[in-house]
Order: structure tokens, then sequence, then C-alpha cells
């Protein structure tokens, strides 16, 4: 029997690799709770960085996330966790994409705002890896001209 869990929980390691920042413990707590996503918010800073949890809805579809700063950044388009039918790794392969997706988005927000808005109203007005990326962006351009 524990030949064939460690089968399945390296199985679904494989297909969420980030499933290996957690324990065999952590995996089985998350597998187990299929049918609340909401259960795998305390294990979402060992899967991603700097991510403190997920903005869910009443229907469990996931709108955004929130930062270890408590910075809100909205997902395009939003994620139904039920689409998944149980599957973990799957809906969070769907979260990992979108936040990447939003951060792109976010990026070039910044750098389309950057020279266009007083810096005070861009800096508060941006999530805060954007701000870090485009500043350091645009120093660099600035010092290597």
């Amino acid at each position: 029997m524990q030949k064939g869990l460690n089968a399945y929980m390296e199985e679904k390691r494989m297909s969420f690799p980030r499933f290996y920042f957690l324990s065999n413990d952590e995996l089985l707590e998350i597998l187990s709770e299929t049918k609340d996503p909401e259960k795998v918010q305390p294990h979402l800073m060992k899967c991603f960085e700097g991510i403190k949890r997920l903005k869910f809805d009443e229907l469990k579809k996931i709108h955004g996330m929130y930062s270890a700063e408590n910075e809100y950044v909205e997902f395009n388009p939003i994620i139904d966790t039920a689409q998944a039918r149980g599957q973990v790794d799957e809906w969070l392969t769907n979260v990992e994409k979108s936040m990447q997706q939003a951060i792109q988005a976010q990026v070039q927000k910044s750098y389309e705002d950057y020279e266009k808005m007083a810096r005070e109203k861009w800096v508060m007005g941006r999530c805060g890896m954007a701000v870090l990326c485009m500043d350091m962006t645009f120093w660099t351009s600035d010092v290597q001209s």
C-alpha cells in the first residue's frame, strides 16, 4: 500500500513540479482536500514564493492572488477549479500560468505608464514586482545611454 501511495504522490509531483517543495504529509493533505480548493491556501507559500493566498469566490473560482505584502493582482481569465474535477495539480497549473500572465500584464502596464504618470502615483498604483522590474529597466537604460 505504501509503495502505491508513494507512486501516486510521485505522479502528482511530476504533473505539478512545485509539489516537490512539499513534504509527503503536506502533499497528502492537499490531495485529500479535492472538494475544497481553499484548503490549499496554507501551502501556497511553499509552492509559490511571495504568494500568500488566492482570492476565491463562493463558487470556488479564483479571481487573483495576494502577495506576502498583501498586494492584490487580478487574474484574467478567472480560474474555475470545478473544471479540474478534483485534480488539484491541474488547477494549480492554471494558477501558475495565470500568475505569469497577470505579472506580465502588470509589467507591461507599468512600462506604458512609467513616463506618463507622476512617480509617486505610478509606484503606489502598481504591484511591487512590476515597479521593481521597470525601475531597474529604465535605470539600466539611462545609465547605458
